[in-house]
This record gives structure tokens, C-alpha cells and sequence, in this order.
């Protein structure tokens, strides 16, 4: 017999909202629109309702047309063991599996629409096995006031990553996401006025690596690390406009936000962005024309510190341990008002335990919490959800041996000397453009096109954009 572990919240960020509560399936005003039926058949997936995804190492029927022959080399595959999961690793089932190998990882999803009426979060999982440092991409886009946004960036957000001109990795992510944005924007401001698209999505991003996982998100998608010892951390912060339910008096969830937005022109108010008529209960996410920027301003001549609900990301970067069993990547239809992390967490580990010894362990630890929040708590919403699994990293590179001593010493004067570091031209790049007008700073029309389906898109940095001098 083992025991359950219980698990300790180590996160620095309030707890989530109590289980329990949830919004009415019935409520017009979260009726979404089933938009997969075009992704199901460029893909070959199943129907919307209830999506599966796995890593290459596991055999699905819809994955490989040499289903039988993936199935045989899995029986034979060497296997790693961890105290929970016992995962065929294949010599040669699929791309990428010689990627999946040195990233120590291995991943599984499902979403169901729930009991709305459309079905508007998306999920995403590639191999970038030749980008200058090769990663495995996960994301979920949670879709609202239509599927276009979430759609937009499954295409174009991780190309718009992999060719980005910045060097440092965060500043490339928060590059992508707002590139991201202004397609979004240009695609619904081309709209006639009177039908323009005010669809958003919130989304949260990891790249992992064989020693780091870099977390990028916008609004109350989430990303969960559960620790074999019975531990988890909220990797990420959600950007809600919420009070704190726990509080005795009503206190923001989120105070440096509604001082952000407050400061950009709008207000927040009973938990809600409010722009005119316009109202979201989250402050940053990808499009949201209508709520970008205060009232009387022009979107594409505001700048980005100057926006309302900014997709300008988060980043933050874990150094992965022998600790961590899995990463949870899920949209707000499993956490926010549904599950806490804690108890997300818990079913979690319970299911990677029970189904420890199955191929697709990670797989049935993601239906397990879908089917916990819309069955066991009553979810009203679509719910997304990705479990990687994490393998211990390997061990740092031993140290360069230490330089041979001089074969003389020589004095030096009592003068302090110091060098200087060296100002690259784009050292503050990055801030540079988050004070220039959107529209100029980042032109819908540089977006990353979309790959080819089943392509690994190389890695092909961009031409350094001109810089206006900072006002």
C-alpha cells in the first residue's frame, strides 16, 4: 500500500478560488462557437469534444499509418522507471523521438467542449528539433468572443518564436506574443466596423529544454509543476481582474494590474476590465480589439505600456530538478473557479500513479482532470488540458579545468582599473519598442507565416529592426 501524499502549496501567489462554484452552461453570454472541424481534418483528430494528443513515442491510431509496426517496437523498448511511471522509450516510433530522448519528457492532452455550446480552446505540441536550441513547444489558447484568436495563434505564434531577432529567450517570447497580437488585431480591425471580431485568448506557453522550462503566459490559462515528494508550484501568475474570495474585504486578486490598467485609462471593477461597454474578467491576453486601449485611442498608435488588455507575457524560467514529476498546462475550465492547484495537483499525481505502468500514462492523467472538473465539479466551461511528464535532468557539464598559472606574476599599479561591459546595439531593444506606437513596433504584415503541416520549421532569425530613439 502507498500513501497519499498531501500536498503543500509552495507558491508566493494567493490560492485559487474555493471548488465548487462554477458559471451556468445556460448563460448566453459564454455561448461559444465550435470552430475545429477544419483543424480535426488537416490534423486527422478525433472529433473537438474529446481531444487526445500524445508524444511520438506513443502509438495512436491516428498518429501513424504503421500503427502495428510502432506497437511492436514499443514491446521491445527500454523503459524508464520512476517511481510512478514505468514509460516505453521507442528506439524508432516516430519524428522527434531522438529529441524526446535528450529532453527527458514525455506528454499527453484532452479537451472536451463541456456542456457549452462551442468549443473555443485549443491546444498545441511541437519539436523544434532544428532550432538553434532545440525544445519541445507546448501551449493552450483558452478562446473567448469567438475561436479566432486561439486559432491565429496556434498557427503563428511559435513561428512568430522561432524567428524572432532577439537573442535572449524571454525577450523572444514576449516578441512572439505581441507579434502574435497585431495579427490578431489587423485581422479583426479589417472587419467593417459594425461586425468587428472582439475574440481573445488567454494562453500559456512552455518551452522545455533538458535542464530549464521557460513559461510564458497572458491572462488565466495556467501552468501546474507537480513534485514527487507531494508538493506543486504555480509556475504562473494568473492576470485576473477577480477579487481574492478568500479576503475578508474585497481585494483585487491581482492590485499591480488594476494599477496598470488604472494608469493606461481604464478602470476595474466588480472583477471585471471595463473599456466603454466592453468588459473581460482577466487583464492581459492575445487581441480583444474593443478593450485594448482606453476609449479615444487609436490601438495601432497607442503603445504597448500604454494598453489596457496587453498580451505582453510573463516570463519566467524553472531550473527542472530530480523532484518534478510533471508540468499541468491547462485552461481556467480546470483551474480558477473549478479546481485549486492543490487539488489539481492531487488527482494528478493520483492518476500518473494508478495508470503508471500504461504506454499512455500522461494521456490518461489529462482525461482524468478533464473529467474531474466537468464530473466532479461541475465545470462549466470548454477544458483544455496537457500533462508532460519530466525525467531527472542530466547532470550539469563538468567545469572547464582551471586556466595554468603564469610562468611569472607581474605587479601591478595601485590604479583601479575596470573594463566596461560590451553594449550590444540591442541590449534595450525590447524596451525600446514597448514605448513605440503598437502598429509601429510590431506591423501586422511581419508576422511568421504558418509551417507547413508536419514541417519543423528551421530556425531563421529575423533582420534587427530599426529602433526609434527612446522619448
Amino acid at each position: 500500500m502507498w500513501s497519499r501524499p498531501t500536498f503543500m502549496d509552495v507558491s508566493p501567489y494567493p490560492p485559487s478560488r474555493a471548488s465548487g462554484s462554477s458559471s451556468s452552461p445556460a448563460d448566453g453570454a459564454f455561448h461559444k462557437r465550435l470552430r475545429d472541424e477544419e483543424l480535426d481534418a488537416i490534423l486527422g483528430m478525433p472529433p473537438p469534444n474529446k481531444r487526445m494528443e500524445m508524444s511520438p513515442m506513443v502509438s495512436t491510431p491516428h498518429q501513424s499509418p504503421d500503427h502495428a509496426a510502432c506497437a511492436a517496437n514499443l514491446q521491445n523498448a527500454p523503459m524508464q522507471t520512476t517511481p510512478f511511471c514505468a514509460t516505453p522509450v521507442a528506439a524508432s516510433c516516430g519524428a522527434g523521438s531522438e529529441l524526446v530522448r535528450h529532453l527527458g519528457l514525455r506528454w499527453g492532452s484532452h479537451r472536451a467542449q463541456g456542456p457549452r455550446s462551442y468549443q473555443e480552446d485549443r491546444t498545441v505540441v511541437r519539436l523544434a528539433e532544428a532550432a538553434e536550441e532545440p525544445h519541445a513547444y507546448f501551449a493552450v489558447f483558452d478562446g473567448h468572443g469567438g475561436a479566432e484568436a486561439a486559432d491565429y495563434a496556434v498557427e503563428h505564434l511559435h513561428p512568430n518564436l522561432m524567428r524572432s531577432a532577439f537573442a535572449d529567450v524571454g525577450d523572444a517570447l514576449r516578441d512572439a506574443y505581441l507579434r502574435t497580437d497585431a495579427g490578431v488585431l489587423a485581422a479583426a480591425a479589417a472587419i467593417p466596423k459594425k461586425k468587428a471580431s472582439n475574440a481573445g485568448a488567454a494562453a500559456v506557453t512552455m518551452l522545455a529544454h533538458a535542464r530549464r522550462l521557460v513559461l510564458a503566459h497572458a491572462g488565466d490559462c495556467r501552468a501546474l509543476l507537480v513534485k514527487r515528494s507531494g508538493m506543486f508550484v504555480e509556475l504562473t501568475r494568473d492576470h485576473s481582474a477577480e477579487d481574492d474570495p478568500a479576503a475578508p474585504v474585497p481585494t483585487p486578486l491581482r492590485p499591480d494590474e488594476v494599477a496598470r490598467i488604472a494608469r493606461a485609462g481604464a478602470r476595474v471593477e466588480s472583477g471585471y476590465v471595463h473599456v466603454d461597454d466592453e468588459s473581460l474578467p482577466m487583464t492581459r491576453a492575445l487581441g480583444d480589439l474593443r478593450l485594448k486601449v482606453a476609449a479615444g485611442l487609436d490601438w495601432r498608435a497607442t503603445s504597448t505600456e500604454r494598453q489596457v488588455v496587453t498580451a505582453l507575457p510573463d516570463v519566467a524560467t524553472y531550473e527542472r530538478s530530480d523532484d518534478d514529476l510533471c508540468v499541468v498546462l491547462a485552461s481556467d475550465g480546470l483551474f480558477g473557479s473549478v479546481m485549486t492547484s492543490a487539488e489539481v495537483a492531487q488527482r494528478c499525481w493520483e492518476a500518473l500513479r494508478e495508470h503508471g505502468e500504461c504506454h499512455d500514462a500522461e494521456n490518461k492523467a489529462a482525461r482524468a482532470l478533464v473529467e474531474c472538473a466537468l464530473k466532479g465539479h461541475n465545470g462549466g466551461d470548454n477544458v483544455s488540458v496537457i500533462v508532460v511528464t519530466l525525467d531527472r535532468p542530466p547532470p550539469p557539464p563538468a567545469p572547464p579545468p582551471p586556466p595554468a598559472p603564469p610562468p611569472f606574476l607581474q605587479e601591478l599599479s595601485n590604479t583601479s582599473q575596470t573594463t566596461e561591459p560590451c553594449d550590444s546595439p540591442d541590449r534595450h531593444a525590447l524596451q525600446s519598442l514597448l514605448r513605440q506606437p503598437f502598429g509601429v513596433a510590431w506591423p501586422a504584415d511581419a508576422a511568421a507565416p504558418p509551417p507547413a503541416p508536419g514541417s519543423n520549421e528551421p530556425y531563421v532569425p529575423r533582420r534587427p529592426r530599426q529602433l526609434e530613439p527612446s522619448p
